[in-house]
Order: C-alpha cells, then structure tokens, then sequence
C-alpha cells in the first residue's frame, strides 16, 4: 500500500470512471506489454530499482518474450540476457547481447570473463531454472564470482516453493559478501485462474 500523512483536512478524491483509469494504465509502457509474465506490481518494482541503479552493466537470466529485458536495457549501458532459447524473443535491445544456453554453462564463463576485464556487475535478475537445484546453482555462481562486488540481486518468484527452497539452501543472508537480503521484497501471490490456479507465483 501508499500511504500518506499530513495536517489539515483533505477534500474528497474526485471520482474517476473505472474505464479512464484502465485506459490510463494501458498507456503506460511497463503495464502495457501483454507478453511480459510478470504482475503489475513487480514490473513497477523492477521498474524502479534500475531506474534508481541506472546500472552501467546489468546481466538476466531467463529471459522469455524479452519484458523485462527492455525495461532493464533501458536504464542500463549494457545488458547480458542468457536463456535456454530464444525462440519466443522476436527481438531484443541493441545494448543487449543475448547467450543462449544453459545458465549453469554460460554463467560462470561470463563472469569469468567480466572478472578477467575487472569489470563489475551492477544489477542481476534471476528468473531463468526454477528447480531447486538450478535456482541454488545460478546464486552460487554468482556470489562466488569477482565481477559480482557491489550488486544487487532481484530474484523472481521468491513466493513459489521450490524457488524459495533453491534461495535458502545458499543462505544467502550468511554470505559474507551479502549486505542486506529480503525475501519478501515483493511478496508473490496464489494465482486464482487458469492453468496455474491454486500455485504459488512471483515475489521478488
């Protein structure tokens, strides 16, 4: 929720057509793709982390119809996308360079060689195998490596239960290198319809 808080008496909110504020929200950029897998909620969170980060180099892992590729190459100079195929991405930002591939292959050879660059990696978003075991191994990596100093972390579908078991069994809050670890940053919800209804989905 948003709350606000001040002096004074505040008039009554103007009452706004449903169908306006709809229409409103359709026009902007990151509720309007209705290929991007992500709740409203979480691509305005993702949103505005690399809006604030504006990361210098960025890498995302599971990369899917390319959502949240574009907002992240948007605020980013450069942007490693690694998926197990791009048959669903038709295209992707020119700032991004996509490796597709298993994460548990291409990963460690990337930052391999961003650490051999001494480069830095300011912004990672971990949304690609959600078994146990491939979300375990992406974190591992990624905390093992140099190039992986002064970064943030934003794993997707934190809420669902094998994701959520992949993350602990890193313990990723005991990592010396880890400063600050939320796993509710954006908490996930039960999804109600379709083929997914009754599971456990997204969260960061």
């Amino acid at each position: 929720p948003a709350l606000g808080a001040g002096g004074g008496k505040l008039p009554p909110p103007a009452k706004v057509p449903a169908s306006s504020v709809c229409a409103a929200i359709r026009e902007v950029d990151i509720f309007a793709r209705a290929d991007w897998q992500m709740s409203l909620g979480e691509r305005a969170a993702l949103e505005g982390l690399v809006a604030q980060l504006s990361p210098e180099l960025s890498i995302e892992i599971g990369t899917a119809e390319g959502g949240s590729l574009a907002r992240i190459a948007a605020h980013s100079d450069e942007v490693h996308a690694i998926d197990v195929t791009r048959e669903r991405l038709a295209t992707h930002p020119d700032n991004a360079r996509f490796h597709e591939g298993d994460s548990k292959v291409i990963l460690p050879e990337l930052l391999a060689e961003l650490a051999e660059l001494e480069r830095n990696v300011d912004f990672v978003l971990v949304d690609g195998d959600h078994t146990r075991a491939g979300v375990s191994a992406d974190l591992r990596t990624l905390l093992a490596s140099p190039a992986v100093a002064r970064t943030v972390l934003l794993l997707h579908d934190s809420f669902n239960p094998d994701v959520r078991s992949g993350i602990e069994s890193v313990a990723p809050g005991e990592h010396p290198k880890v400063i600050g670890c939320d796993l509710d940053f954006v908490p996930g919800r039960m999804a109600k319809l379709g083929s997914f209804a009754d599971h456990l989905l997204g969260g960061f």
